[in-house]
């Protein structure tokens, strides 16, 4: 239980991070949408695309950071070893993707369709940098950051596009958009050093050893996992034009503004069961699926399902140029991320006990259905909806088999949380069926159901007020919650 609470300490600052993040991330997407032509979006979704391939190849040996940054801050060490470590393999990785890069630079700006290769390089190295920064903030005392010092390079990029669009009113065109992008990640790769102060990078040669151990089969997975999030956009560009893809690039921007809430429950949680696996201690992971999971994914599914229903006025509001195709396509991929906040909590579990290899097998699977899908779809007429149904898919084939694995290696309910998947399925069957109405009053239902039904049952178990009396919080939400967590102790039957 302290654990926990101390975890808990930490919740707002993450929370607040990724509300600013997510903020930051709609505001220069609003920028963006009404700044370039649909062609021009389209090439530039097709960068960050090339870009985030790129960085795959860079930024798997950062995942090992969590646990071994969390064994030298039990010995004493301030992340010196961990990041000298770390560091010397993707410096590596950079050394061999470069001139890969080149080789196939021919291809790279022909899937662009601009001559951007080498600029895609330059954003996944400095992405892979920013990464390991931020993961270094996790074991090493700075987990309030973890969501605060991403915003630097997003307030930084939003700022960069008024001053060009509304300072300078110059026009906004795919090659200043690019190098905008690219250019306000660099401040932030000495950022994350600079707070934690690890010291002199040191390198142990038995924590490279582990670092390319447990990051190896990572790679292979990163690799579906990319293509799971830019295998849509892609076939959609070979299929479709640059224009589509860049109308379903619209709809998928503003999903992965929302997952960033989901992955505060893995900045929060990562480090306090990376410690206990240390410890040899499992307490803390059980009472994680317990206590705190089935809430927090009921809730992260309540937010999903509204996002359904306000789909269309919210892409009114950015000023997409075909709102209703790009609604149409974020109303299923919603159900896809509430699928992936669900999700998250297995990542932090994966990476605290270095588990890779199944993960990995995991996601390819995805990856493949996804794929399949994809193309079946698209060639049977469903449209733009069709990858999207495709993704989800996808996330959902990986959520089954890496919560299963989960259930049955660690004796803990991880199949569980997801039925809080329900409300999102439910709103999304109403406003295919009916209208944003209806889908309207289906989620109030739900709220209604899921909040009364949770206080009487031990969903909102009143076991959690001990966490929520060490959080710093407004009296009122204070209240609210206290309110809200009125079941049944879970302590008498664990």
């Amino acid at each position: 239980m302290t654990s926990l609470r101390t975890g808990a300490r930490d919740s707002l600052l993450l929370a607040l991070g990724a509300l600013v993040a997510a903020g930051l991330g709609l505001v220069s997407l609003r920028l963006l949408l009404t700044g370039l032509s649909e062609e021009d979006y389209g090439h530039y979704a097709l960068f960050l695309t090339a870009g985030g391939l790129l960085s795959v190849l860079l930024d798997w040996p950062v995942h090992s950071v969590l646990r071994l940054g969390s064994e030298e801050a039990e010995e004493g060490g301030r992340g010196g070893r961990t990041l000298g470590s770390v560091g010397v393999v993707v410096l590596g990785c950079l050394a061999l993707v470069a001139p890969l890069a080149w080789l196939f630079r021919e291809r790279i700006d022909a899937e662009i369709g601009r001559p951007a290769w080498s600029l895609a390089l330059l954003f996944a190295a400095l992405s892979a940098g920013a990464s390991l920064g931020y993961q270094l903030l996790q074991p090493f005392g700075k987990n309030h950051l973890r969501t605060l010092l991403p915003v630097v390079p997003r307030f930084l990029f939003a700022l960069a596009l008024v001053v060009v669009t509304v300072i300078g009113a110059q026009r906004l065109d795919f090659e200043r958009a690019a190098w905008l992008a690219t250019l306000t990640i660099a401040p932030v790769v000495l950022l994350a050093p600079l707070i934690v102060r690890p010291g002199p990078p040191r390198t142990a040669p038995s924590e490279v050893g582990r670092t390319l151990s447990f990051g190896l089969p990572l790679l292979a997975r990163n690799l579906g996992v990319a293509g799971v999030l830019f295998v849509d956009v892609l076939v959609v560009r070979h299929l479709l034009g640059p224009v589509a893809a860049g109308r379903y690039d619209v709809a998928y921007r503003i999903g992965e503004q929302v997952v960033a809430f989901g992955f505060v429950l893995t900045f929060l949680s990562g480090p306090i069961l990376a410690r206990a696996a240390a410890r040899g201690d499992r307490g803390a992971l059980e009472r994680f699926y317990r206590l705190g999971a089935p809430p927090l994914v009921w809730l992260w599914g309540l937010g999903a399902a509204l996002g359904i229903v306000v789909a269309e006025p919210l892409l009114h509001l950015l000023g997409a140029k075909s709102p209703g195709a790009s609604a149409a396509v974020l109303q299923v991929l919603l159900l896809a991320v509430a699928i992936r906040g669900a999700a998250v909590l297995e990542i932090a579990v994966f990476q605290a006990h270095l588990l890779s290899r199944w993960p990995t097998l995991f996601f390819f699977l995805g990856f493949l259905l996804n794929l399949g899908l994809d193309l079946a779809l698209l060639r049977a007429g469903w449209g733009l909806v069709g990858p999207a149904w495709a993704t989800v898919a996808g996330f959902a084939l990986q959520a089954v088999l890496r919560a299963g694995y989960i259930q049955r290696g660690f004796r803990v309910p991880a199949l569980a949380p997801y039925l809080g998947l329900l409300p999102v399925a439910a709103v999304l069957l109403a406003v295919r069926l009916g209208s944003a109405p209806l889908a309207g009053a289906v989620w109030v239902v739900a709220v209604v159901l899921v909040l009364g039904l949770g206080r009487r049952t031990r969903l909102f178990s009143r076991d959690a007020r001990a966490l929520l009396a060490e959080v710093s919080m407004p009296a009122r939400v204070r209240a609210a919650l206290n309110w809200l967590h009125a079941g049944p102790s879970q302590e008498a039957n664990p």
